[in-house]
């Protein structure tokens, strides 16, 4: 017996070493208990702390936590709990203090432990009790759901920020574009790539971002009513497919819902954002929730693949054709059938919906478009839209239709069928159609992947956008190319408009140079005319003294003879009569008036010689002078002549300058451009570095917490084992201590001390 005791008095005290592993060791064990349950951890809670006011006799707010059924059912204010996701769960907000009206009522918040008990039964799925299986409650992908849906214009409109413009794919061969939308607020189109989905500025052409779409071909492409989401779908013919939602402004990933066995070919998204429906050549309709991505409808009623879809802008509607001509429009919420639409004898390739939901127009490989009210489905027009096929048909926002098809060319109608416009035609069958009713143009996309930007009210041509757009390193290298070919041209123009003005310059000299020249010889020429007419009023002056002279000598010469015959007569006279005094005098006097007449006259005859060498004099000036104006004229006219040439030379030098300056202001332009075009690339190519260093950050680190949440489980498991140890030392010590209890009661009994 002593040995025996001996034996159970070690087991007993290895066992409680085995227990007292820690002194934490009760703490422990429930940490790492695997399940925590309704039953097992979390009622107690309820019991103790909200059982008093929810309880089946007393269910504040409609909830029951007395039993898990009850507690599933939850109240006024819906479920209680989110299984796998505390952080959503009403009940944990409340108790937690997180949320208003905060639980219990008018009492402190509960402890700790148990806030970290709740928590735990939450996140491990909600389970009622040890033997339930984890059946945690798909977590909601995004609230995108919109509580007060509008066709209007939105008061945030969404352009797409800055993104990644590094296509996933590179194509040397351009393909047929599958899909494309056009924002129904912003200039901003989408364009189906392979793998991606390529986003453009409707206006200036230019590329705004590239989104990835790893599933596969891009078949179908839709903006939300308010431009704010994009919704991608399709996937790989025969091999799987899915939709995506796309937040615009980030090109973010926001949900993937749908894995169907086959590619998506039509889908679209409600006005709330709340649902998306696709299809496909399952033939079946399917819609899903965008909150939870469950299945909420599946719509079994077309015979063939399905080519459209598409809700009406109210949300209230979901219209949906196939290749069968099968046309139907059902109840969006639920997926009740509202109307069957019967006309169409081909496949159906679109369907789109007026902007008030009251229309819905359809397009057809049977030639018509076709429009359709909702009150009773009536058709309400129909023509032919293309002599070969419709294949893609939009509205616009004021109610015109635009179409494509098989006759190569993009036609905008109004909704009697007359057609407003038409592109020019296409190179090859035109696949895709779409319009932005921002900048009021139209985009058409044919066979060879050639996408054309258009005028909507003519058609006309305006430019190109592509799909399948270059790398980023080789838009730079391209760019830096045409850089450096507009670096050349704004050297050879400058240089043109440099040489340019300074033969104008030269020339200009020249002209001035002439007309100060001019200047000159005018001023002279009248000078010397001036002279030349002072000449000839002194030449007149001398000729009149010189004919005055002439008269008077002419009259001495007439009468000096007489007087000196009478002279000599009256000398005669008074020698024979010399005491005549009276003769004496006469004879003195007349003497005097001969002598003074021939001095006069020997006078006036020097006179007249000098007069006539004055005027010789004058009329040699006179004659210099009119040799000199003539000289002068004759400059002035020749030098006018060159001044009027070098003019016409001047204006049409002029011309060249300022078509040189044109040309040299082009080349800069474009040579500021092609700078810019550069260093938008180089930003472009940076940006995508920090971007992928950045996730090359976020996968070290997802991949580090990866190891710590794996240690984490290592260290887990471990105390799991420590549990399980503990709880086998437990038993063992139970054991001991009932061993011990018999040993006492033999004792006892035997009346010894044990």
């Amino acid at each position: 017996m002593i040995t025996i005791r001996t034996i159970d008095f070690i087991t007993i005290g290895v066992a409680l070493c085995i227990v007292g592993v820690g002194p934490h060791a009760a703490v422990l064990a429930e940490e790492v208990t695997d399940k925590v349950t309704y039953e097992d951890h979390a009622k107690p809670i309820f019991r103790q702390r909200c059982f008093s006011c929810h309880n089946p006799n007393k269910k504040n707010g409609g909830l029951d936590l007395t039993n898990f059924t009850n507690l599933l059912e939850g109240g006024g204010s819906g479920s209680p709990i989110e299984p796998g996701d505390s952080s959503s769960s009403y009940l944990f907000a409340l108790v937690s203090h997180e949320a208003e009206p905060h639980m219990p009522p008018n009492a402190d918040r509960i402890s700790d432990e148990e806030l970290t008990t709740l928590r735990r039964w939450i996140d491990g799925g909600g389970l009622e009790n040890s033997s339930s299986a984890v059946k945690v409650r798909k977590k909601r992908q995004f609230d995108m759901a919109v509580s007060d849906p509008t066709t209007g214009r939105p008061a945030r409109i969404v352009m797409p920020a800055r993104m990644s413009m590094q296509p996933d794919v590179v194509s040397d061969r351009d393909t047929g574009v599958t899909a494309m939308a056009t924002s129904p607020w912003a200039p901003v189109i989408a364009l189906a790539g392979q793998r991606q989905i390529v986003l453009y500025h409707c206006q200036s052409l230019r590329l705004l971002g590239i989104v990835p779409f790893p599933a596969g071909q891009v078949n179908v492409l839709r903006f939300s009513r308010d431009g704010a989401v994009l919704l991608a779908g399709g996937g790989r013919g025969g091999a799987g497919g899915k939709i995506a939602l796309y937040d615009v402004r980030t090109g973010r990933l926001l949900a993937e819902i749908g894995d169907e066995l086959d590619a998506v070919l039509a889908a679209d998204v409600s006005a709330d954002l709340s649902l998306v429906a696709l299809g496909g050549p399952q033939r079946l309709v399917r819609v899903y929730s965008t909150g939870t991505g469950e299945l909420v409808a599946e719509i079994k009623k077309h015979t063939d693949w399905i080519t459209a879809l598409a809700f009406s802008p109210d949300g209230v509607l979901l219209a949906s054709s196939d290749r069968n001509g099968g046309l139907h429009v059902w109840e969006a919420a639920n997926g009740r059938e509202y109307l069957t639409l019967k006309a169409h004898t081909g496949a159906i390739t679109q369907v789109a919906w007026r902007s008030d939901s009251n229309i819905l127009a359809s397009a057809s490989e049977d030639q018509s478009i076709r429009l359709w009210e909702m009150e009773n489905g009536g058709q309400v027009k129909n023509w032919k839209g293309d002599d070969n096929g419709v294949l893609d048909l939009r509205f616009t926002r004021d109610g015109l239709l635009v179409s494509c098809g098989r006759e190569r060319r993009a036609k905008v109608w109004d909704q009697n069928g007359t057609q407003k416009a038409a592109t020019e035609s296409l190179d090859d069958i035109a696949l895709q159609v779409t319009c932005c009713d921002e900048t009021q143009r139209l985009f058409v996309a044919d066979w060879t992947g050639a996408i054309r930007a258009c005028q909507m009210a003519d058609g006309s041509f305006l430019g190109e956008l592509d799909a399948t757009p270059p790398t980023l390193e080789n838009r730079l290298a391209a760019a830096r190319e045409d850089r450096d070919r507009c670096q050349a041209a704004h050297s050879t123009a400058s240089k043109a408009a440099a040489d340019d003005q300074a033969k104008l310059t030269a020339l200009e000299e020249v002209q001035q140079q002439l007309v100060e020249r001019l200047t000159a010889d005018r001023g002279l020429a009248v000078k010397k005319q001036q002279e030349a007419a002072s000449a000839e009023q002194e030449i007149g002056s001398l000729r009149a003294r010189r004919l005055q002279l002439d008269n008077r000598i002419a009259q001495l010469n007439h009468g000096l003879p007489t007087l000196r015959e009478t002279l000599e007569k009256a000398v005669a006279a008074q020698q024979a009569l010399p005491d005549d005094a009276e003769l004496k005098n006469a004879a003195e006097s007349l003497e005097r008036i001969v002598a003074a007449r021939t001095s006069e006259m020997e006078m006036g005859q020097k006179s007249l010689a000098a007069l006539a060498d004055d005027a010789r004099n004058c009329e040699s000036s006179l004659s210099e002078l009119t040799e000199t104006i003539a000289a002068l004229q004759r400059e002035v006219a020749a030098d006018q002549q060159q001044s009027d040439s070098l003019r016409a030379e001047i204006e049409a030098q002029r011309e060249q300058c300022g078509k040189s300056g044109q040309e040299a202001d082009i080349a800069q332009q474009r040579l500021v451009v092609a700078v810019d075009e550069v260093r938008h690339w180089e930003r472009a190519i940076e940006f995508v570095a920090a971007l992928q260093s950045l996730q090359a950050q976020r996968t070290a680190a997802e991949q580090e917490s990866s190891v710590a949440k794996m240690a984490v489980e290592k260290l887990r498991k471990e105390l799991m084992a420590q549990q399980q140890r503990a709880d086998s030392a437990g038993m063992k010590v139970a054991e001991v201590e009932r061993a011990i209890a018999e040993l006492q009661e033999v004792a006892e009994s035997e009346g010894n001390e044990p």
